[in-house]
């Protein structure tokens, strides 16, 4: 009786599923793309040679800043595709870089370059000129402290940035290294890589607050003591991802509005 009541029960709602084919299917979009203009590329003009590891972001006016990091500048495009200006050079001079991997760029123009040699985050106007250079709170170099600002984005709405934390035992192999190279140990670790906080950049030196965190899947807690450091092995089984664990995805929209992405469902 049993099998029977749920034969008849599933009948209809089978019937209603494979009536509509549409359900949960994809849809294909088309996109057609203008090329404007190309900045690169192996006949490009010399200021266009770019290294690796480009970060690129536009101003409201059309122009693009690219972060070449690997020959310590910032390439100014306008929206015609032409050479506006190339800001920064290699050196130790306030308005040059040291050790740049990340960039924000403000709908103004404005746009902020951390600098972990420097140990500041530089602060430039639209047309390139310096305006600020804010040090970090603590004002110790440490290798750690590189990692902190490898992910930001520049808040619309004041002189502030937004950034995204790192992995803890990251902060345990720079500290580990700093204690060899006789550096001192990076105590201002700030939130972590499910999380965001602000970086007031106003000032002569920067303050942060926790902004937000995100949602991380349960794991046991990784202690790392100096021997577990030099075994790499484990030390990159701690950093792989899980499968199927949802990633922190994140950006600031032009009002302000941070959205981001992770997940707290039970699956």
């Amino acid at each position: 009786m049993k099998s029977a009541t749920c034969a008849t029960v599933a009948t209809p709602i089978m019937a209603t599923l494979l009536a509509t084919p549409s359900l949960a299917q994809d849809r294909p979009l088309t996109v057609d793309v203008t090329e404007v203009y190309r900045a690169g590329g192996v006949n490009a003009q010399e200021w266009a040679f770019f290294g690796p590891s480009l970060q690129a972001s536009f101003d409201e006016a059309g122009n693009l800043l690219v972060l070449d990091a690997f020959n310590k500048r910032i390439v100014i495009v306008g929206a015609d595709g032409r050479l506006e200006r190339v800001v920064g050079r290699a050196g130790e001079g306030p308005g040059e870089f040291q050790q740049i991997q990340a960039f924000a760029v403000w709908r103004d123009g404005r746009f902020a370059v951390p600098d972990t040699d420097h140990t500041a985050i530089q602060v430039f106007s639209p047309d390139g000129e310096l305006e600020r250079f804010v040090r970090w709170a603590g004002g110790a170099r440490t290798l750690s402290s590189a990692l902190h600002h490898r992910e930001i984005r520049a808040d619309p709405l004041g002189d502030r940035l937004i950034a995204r934390g790192v992995q803890g035992v990251l902060v345990e192999m720079m500290n580990f290294a700093n204690r060899r190279m006789g550096h001192p140990e990076d105590d201002t670790r700030g939130v972590d890589d499910r999380a965001l906080e602000g970086l007031n950049v106003s000032g002569d030196v920067t303050a942060s607050e926790p902004i937000l965190q995100g949602w991380r899947a349960p794991r046991p807690e990784l202690q790392l003591e100096a021997a577990d450091l030099e075994d790499w092995s484990k030390v990159v089984s701690s950093l792989e991802d899980r499968y199927f664990e949802p990633g922190f995805h994140w950006d600031v929209l032009p009002d302000g509005t941070i959205a981001y992405s992770d997940s707290s469902a039970d699956w």
